[in-house]
C-alpha cells in the first residue's frame, strides 16, 4: 500500500489510472515507463525540495566535483603506467648486473660472441649465421691495427688527464668565487669523475678484434669495455693508412670516451616509457594502440636517428683530436670517409642525407673535418715535435723496448 506521500505527488502529477493501478499490482508490469519515469523523478525532486530542473542542478552543483574525480584518475593512470615501465626496466637491469656479477669472464665472452655474431655476413648449411672468422695475432692487418691503436688509446688518456686538468681548475676558480656561478659545481664534480673513469679505462689492456668481412666497418660497446671490433676490409678493401686507421680507431674509442652507446639505451628507455604512458592515457581500449604501431615504432627511429648523427659528429671531433694527440697526420686521415663515398655510392654533391640515416654523409663528415684539422693536428702537438722520428726508427730497428719507449713518451706531457 503507497504512503499519503506516494499519492499526493502521483495525483498531483495526474497519473492515469492505469498506472497506478499496475504500480499497486505484484506484476509491476508498466503500461507507460516514460510516464512511470517521470512521476518517480517528479516525487525525488519534490521531497528534495529542488526545482523543476532538479536532476540539472545537482549536475551543476556537482560538475567540479566530478571534473576533480576525473582529473586524478587521468593523473594516476599516467603516474600507474610510468611506474610500472620504469619498474619492469629496473628489474631487467638488476637481473642483468646479477647474471654479470656471477662470472663477469664468462659473461664478456657471451656478450663478446654475441656482438662478433652481428658481424656475420655468411650462412651456414642450416641457412644459420656463421660466426665470422677472427685474424691471428700474426697477420699483417692485425699488426697493424694493433700498433696504431696503441698509440691511439694511449693518446685518449693524454685527452682525459687534459679534460681532468682544466675541469678541476674551473672548480678551483668556481670555489674561490672568481669565476662563473656556483650551480656549475656539481656538474663539474660529474665531469671530472666522468673523465676519470675514462682515465682509469685507457690505462688497461685493450683487444683488438679483427674480423674477416667484406663491409667495412668498425665498432665498440660499453659491455665489452677495452675491446675495439674491426672488419678487415677496411685496411685490405680500401687500402687504408695507419692516418686513416688512426682516424677510425680514434672514432671509435671517442664513443666509449663520450658513453654514447650508454646514453642511446637510456634515450631509448626514456621514449619507451614517455610512449607507454601516452598510449595508456589516450588509448584505454588499445585499438589504437593497434594500429598506430607502424607510426609510433617511425617516430622513435627518427628521434634515435637524430641523436645518433649528433654523436656521429661528437665523435669525429673528438677522434681527430685524438689523433693528433698521437702524433698522426689529421690532414690525411679523414680521406678514409671519402673512400667510404665511393664504396658507398654517396661520392656525388646532390646526395642528401635522410632523416632516417643514423650517420651523417661520408662526404660532409669529410668536409668538416678537412675544415678542422686545420687547427687540429700534429703541427700543434708539443710531445710530437721529434716523436715521429724515434718511433720510426724503433719501428725499422724491430726493437719492442724502445717502440713502448716512444709510445709511450705521449704521456709525458
Amino acid at each position: 500500500m503507497l504512503s499519503s506521500f506516494t499519492r499526493s505527488t502521483v495525483r498531483s502529477h495526474r497519473v492515469s489510472a492505469p498506472i497506478f493501478n499496475t504500480f499497486r499490482s505484484p506484476g509491476l508490469t508498466l503500461l507507460k515507463p516514460h510516464a512511470f519515469t517521470f512521476t518517480v523523478r517528479s516525487a525525488v525532486t519534490k521531497s528534495a525540495k529542488l526545482p523543476s530542473s532538479g536532476f540539472q542542478g545537482l549536475k551543476d552543483k556537482y560538475k567540479k566535483t566530478y571534473r576533480t574525480i576525473t582529473t586524478a584518475t587521468f593523473v594516476w593512470r599516467l603516474f600507474r603506467t610510468a611506474t610500472l615501465g620504469f619498474g619492469i626496466y629496473s628489474s631487467g637491469r638488476m637481473v642483468g648486473i646479477a647474471e654479470y656479477a656471477k662470472d663477469p669472464r664468462d659473461m664478456e665472452k657471451q656478450l663478446t660472441s654475441q656482438l662478433l655474431m652481428g658481424c656475420a655476413w655468411e650462412k651456414d648449411t642450416k641457412g644459420n649465421p656463421k660466426k665470422p672468422e677472427l685474424l691471428r695475432l700474426s697477420h699483417p692487418t692485425h699488426k697493424k691495427i694493433e700498433e696504431v691503436g696503441e698509440r691511439i688509446v694511449k693518446a685518449a688518456r693524454v685527452l682525459s688527464e687534459a679534460k681532468i686538468k682544466s675541469r678541476r681548475e674551473r672548480l678551483e676558480r668556481l670555489e674561490i668565487g672568481k669565476d662563473g656561478d656556483k650551480d656549475d659545481r656539481s656538474s663539474l664534480i660529474e665531469e671530472i669523475k666522468h673523465w676519470e673513469r675514462n682515465r682509469k679505462m685507457c690505462k688497461g689492456n685493450w683487444t683488438y678484434l679483427v674480423v674477416r668481412s667484406p663491409v667495412p666497418n668498425a665498432f665498440v660497446s660499453d659491455l665489452t669495455p677495452r675491446k675495439i671490433f674491426v672488419h678487415h676490409s677496411i685496411v685490405e678493401g680500401l687500402n687504408a693508412s695507419e692516418d686513416e686507421i688512426a682516424m677510425i680507431l680514434g672514432h671509435e674509442i671517442s664513443h666509449l670516451l663520450h658513453g654514447h652507446t650508454a646514453k642511446r639505451h637510456r634515450n631509448q628507455m626514456i621514449s619507451n616509457i614517455v610512449l607507454l604512458v601516452l598510449l595508456s592515457a589516450l588509448d584505454a581500449t588499445g585499438l589504437f594502440t593497434l594500429f598506430s604501431l607502424p607510426m609510433t615504432n617511425y617516430l622513435q627511429r627518427l628521434v634515435s636517428s637524430a641523436n645518433s648523427r649528433e654523436h656521429e659528429e661528437e665523435a669525429d671531433i673528438t677522434g681527430l683530436k685524438i689523433a693528433a694527440l698521437a702524433c698522426f697526420n689529421t690532414h690525411v686521415g679523414p680521406e678514409i670517409f671519402g673512400k667510404l663515398a665511393k664504396l658507398s655510392g654517396k661520392d656525388g654533391d646532390d646526395v642528401i642525407a635522410g632523416w632516417t640515416d643514423t650517420h651523417p654523409l661520408p662526404l660532409d663528415r669529410l668536409k668538416n673535418l678537412k675544415a678542422k684539422s686545420s687547427e687540429i693536428n700534429c703541427d700543434n702537438v708539443g710531445h710530437c715535435h721529434g716523436f715521429l722520428e724515434r718511433y720510426r726508427e724503433a719501428r725499422r730497428t724491430g726493437m719492442r723496448r724502445h717502440y713502448n719507449e716512444s709510445v709511450g713518451h705521449l704521456t709525458e706531457d
